[in-house]
């Protein structure tokens, strides 16, 4: 049962600020970009975000980093190209919680973060905007072991709880995208 057998999203204790702020994107056309992990688990994630936010009127973009080129998570020449394509938001997606430097580079030039990740939590943790990650010290959330794709999930879950409560018109989501 979709009800009883999943835990619900809002007991990670970042989620309700991670669904306000992306539904303030939305009602203000900001753009939205979804950055994710090259691999298969960071590419699943991505299309789970990318399609509920699309589903719910927002603007958005992926980017995906070129495995040999750019290498894994976020790299400052991503957070160049995103400014300069109009970004606002990025959420990252399988990736993110080893990338300090850069989360403060891309804050610094008026973009907030969001990291949604399940990846091993590093000495210095990012001073993203929010942090979905099951590992993170502290976290309530009970399952720590959900994939990047797992995540996005319980971020999508969430979003889609909380579309009608916003304002926003939900009728692709309750199409069933």
């Amino acid at each position: 049962s979709y009800k009883k057998d999943l835990h619900d999203p809002f007991l990670f204790r970042d989620m309700e600020k991670v669904v306000s702020r992306i539904f303030i994107a939305i009602e203000n056309k900001e753009k939205i970009f979804v950055y994710g992990d090259y691999d298969a688990d960071g590419v699943t994630g991505s299309v789970i975000l990318k399609s509920t936010l699309d589903a719910l009127g927002a603007i958005t973009e992926t980017y995906l980093p070129h495995r040999e080129k750019e290498g894994y998570g976020l790299n400052s020449s991503a957070v160049s190209y995103m400014l300069s394509a109009g970004g606002r938001l990025v959420i990252t997606n399988d990736c993110g919680i080893s990338n300090a430097e850069e989360i403060e580079e891309a804050q610094a030039k008026g973009m907030e973060v969001i990291v949604t990740d399940h990846h091993r939590i590093p000495e210095v943790i990012p001073k993203a905007f929010a942090i979905l990650h099951p590992l993170i010290p502290g976290e309530p959330y009970p399952n720590k072991y959900l994939t990047g794709g797992g995540g996005a999930f319980k971020l999508a879950q969430g979003l889609i709880e909380r579309c009608q409560v916003s304002g926003i018109r939900c009728q692709k989501v309750e199409e069933g995208f």
